[in-house]
């Protein structure tokens, strides 16, 4: 250990370059801090460390980086690059969105990922590193989560029907605005990061090549029998036929990359990287995971600096990344997590999704909140593929209407998104730029209510006013239901389902 030290140390110090002369432009990239120390917690993999190099370092070569650790007495071939885009390829990736959004990015080829010895204290070994001012930062790796269950209460079965599709306030009005062109998310493709999916689902029927990664797929909750990603999946993709569900974005080209995998372990940055060398301009990345942040509770997976890293390259380059805010109710300004989520520091330009209650859109207990929440998703009673409470005779024929949480948000966001940018693709115009697309679903959204702050929910309707599009109007609640029509929600649900033929 002491020999890593020493020869990292004087080695690493004059590998420093002078940064590029345009970097004085670009608005400044702020690390995490080091800890002083490292303690491995339950939710730390112990046999992996994620290792980064300061920023201007020569240290972007794996072969030059394996000679370092074959000299400091460690056996070889126990590095390898974190992230799997040629060296050449995320060098012309970050100069382009550096140039487009004008601040300064990581630099991906800086980042390793180092198996730990058996004989070494993974804890002891980040330390040393840290300890080094080539270092930018040295950490263990992060363990999968199980997939979030239906949250208590639990969810009544007499709400049988697809409400998030409805007209604002009760939902984002996908049935309004489905007549214009592009609104389904034609032209747009998104990529879903989960553990694994049911693709060939009747309601989605998705080849396998919709799995984007080449890796083995490694399911961590067997268990789960993929009805989590299934479920997400179906609220975006669910086909538009005479049984199951319809998915808010129809038209829109669906893959996944799993989470995890045999070869690299649980890498949820690798997945984002993976997707956005597959996506364009315009394109969407769904995040459905979450981890431990500020020391505790759960909430978004940017809070793990190289997840950050591979998010904020994502949005520079113009892909959109939608963002499960997390199911720990954290308050994301609690001093716990220091400056990491205030958005004046650094701001990844991800949208970040609470769970909102779907008649009043205040916040749901478990949903972390805070100043970097963007916006909401409906986070109980969702209809959708997987599970099988509400039918389920085998694996491919699985429905539920209680798929909860920020999981069922942010796919209600990510159809939002991809109906925006496939209705301006479909008028001639660029997709908007992420920061502009997150900017629009919060000014034209349906307010929150109550305390906690994770904004509104998204109304397509007014959003498509804002950039110029006029959609059908909009229809008048049924006589009898008030102003707004929530007084009635589970009986228009109910003489929706009735009306509904049922041919599955």
């Amino acid at each position: 250990m002491a020999g890593l030290r020493c020869w990292l140390g004087i080695v690493c110090g004059v590998l420093l370059a002078a940064p590029a002369a345009n970097a004085q432009a670009l608005a400044a990239r702020m690390p995490r801090e080091k800890p002083a120390r490292t303690r491995l917690a339950p939710y730390d993999d112990a046999s992996r460390i994620v290792l980064k190099f300061a920023e201007g370092s020569a240290l972007r070569d794996v072969a030059a980086a394996e000679r370092a650790l074959r000299l400091a007495g460690l056996p070889p071939r126990r590095l390898r690059r974190l992230f799997a885009p040629a060296e050449s390829e995320l060098d012309a990736r970050r100069e382009r969105g550096q140039r487009r959004s004008r601040r300064v990015l990581a630099d991906l080829n800086l980042y390793y990922e180092l198996e730990v010895p058996a004989a070494l204290d993974a804890a002891a070994l980040c330390d040393a590193l840290n300890a080094l001012p080539a270092v930018e930062l040295a950490l263990p790796a992060r363990l999968p989560l199980p997939p979030p269950v239906d949250l208590p209460p639990a969810t009544p079965y007499f709400v049988w029907d697809q409400g998030y599709r409805a007209a604002a306030p009760q939902g984002i009005d996908a049935d309004g605005v489905a007549s214009i062109a592009g609104a389904r998310g034609a032209g747009i493709a998104l990529v879903d990061v989960e553990y694994q999916w049911v693709l060939d689902h009747e309601d989605l029927e998705l080849p396998p090549a919709a799995n984007i990664d080449a890796a083995t797929l490694s399911d961590p909750f067997p268990e789960d029998e993929g009805s989590h990603g299934t479920a997400a999946l179906g609220m975006l993709g669910g086909r538009s036929n005479s049984y199951g569900v319809t998915g808010l974005a129809t038209d829109s080209a669906l893959f996944v990359a799993p989470a995890n995998t045999v070869q690299h372990g649980y890498d949820v940055g690798r997945a984002v990287n993976l997707a956005a060398a597959l996506l364009d301009p315009g394109d969407v990345i769904l995040l459905e995971q979450q981890t431990w942040v500020c020391g505790g509770p759960l909430g978004p997976v940017e809070w793990y600096p190289p997840w950050f890293d591979a998010i904020a390259d994502a949005t520079a380059q113009g892909i959109v990344v939608v963002e499960a805010g997390g199911n720990g109710g954290q308050d994301l300004d609690d001093p716990s997590c220091g400056d990491w989520f205030d958005r004046s520091v650094r701001d990844s330009g991800a949208i970040l999704v609470g769970a909102g209650d779907p008649s009043t859109h205040a916040r749901l207990g478990f949903s972390s909140y805070g100043s970097r929440m963007d916006v909401q998703g409906w986070g109980q009673w969702v209809t959708t593929t997987g599970y099988g409470p509400l039918f389920g005779p085998d694996v491919r024929q699985r429905y539920t209407s209680h798929f909860s949480g920020t999981s069922s948000a942010a796919p209600i966001v990510a159809g939002a998104a991809l109906a925006v940018q496939g209705a301006r693709l479909a008028r001639g115009q660029a997709p908007l730029d992420p920061l502009a697309l997150r900017a629009l679903l919060v000014s034209t959204g349906t307010p929150q209510s109550g305390a906690g702050q994770i904004g509104p929910l998204p109304d397509l309707r007014r959003a498509f006013a804002a950039l110029g599009i006029q959609p059908p109007p909009a229809p008048g609640p049924p006589p009898g239901c008030g102003l707004t029509g929530l007084e009635c929600l589970p009986l228009l649900w109910l003489i929706r389902k009735l009306r509904r033929p049922r041919l599955d």
